[in-house]
């Protein structure tokens, strides 16, 4: 946690997944919010949907765009973690970053049902 935190204070940040290397998915950890917290780095939830896709058979169900896929990018609000944050709103926040990150794949994967039904882009 350290070298990471030392990590994200040197360099323009760092591109971590929410819900942990172990899942479950969907679900965010408070890792991320905790990194956030000790470094003065924002959170910035970002979701992606991509078409056509590969879904590999990971406990996440991880997607990987097939060649010359189009991809679908939603970005939410920074989220600012106080240093001071008591276990109660860090625990609101992790709900919070976990709402949002499920929004935006829902709004990335709904751009592509948009696309399928206009047939326009």
């Amino acid at each position: 946690m350290k070298q990471l935190i030392s990590h994200i204070r040197g360099t323009h940040g760092a591109g971590l997944i929410a819900d942990g290397s172990q899942g479950p998915p969907r679900i965010a950890q408070k890792g991320v919010l905790l990194l956030a917290r000790y470094s003065g780095a924002p959170v910035l939830p970002v979701s992606m949907a991509a078409n056509p896709c590969w879904r590999l058979r990971s406990w996440d169900r991880t997607v990987l765009a097939k060649p010359f896929s189009s991809i679908v990018l939603a970005f939410g609000p920074p989220m600012y973690i106080a240093r001071d944050i008591s276990p109660a709103q860090l625990e609101s926040a992790r709900l919070h970053l976990e709402r949002t990150l499920n929004g935006l794949t829902e709004q990335a994967e709904e751009a592509f049902n948009k696309v399928g039904r206009s047939k326009s882009w």
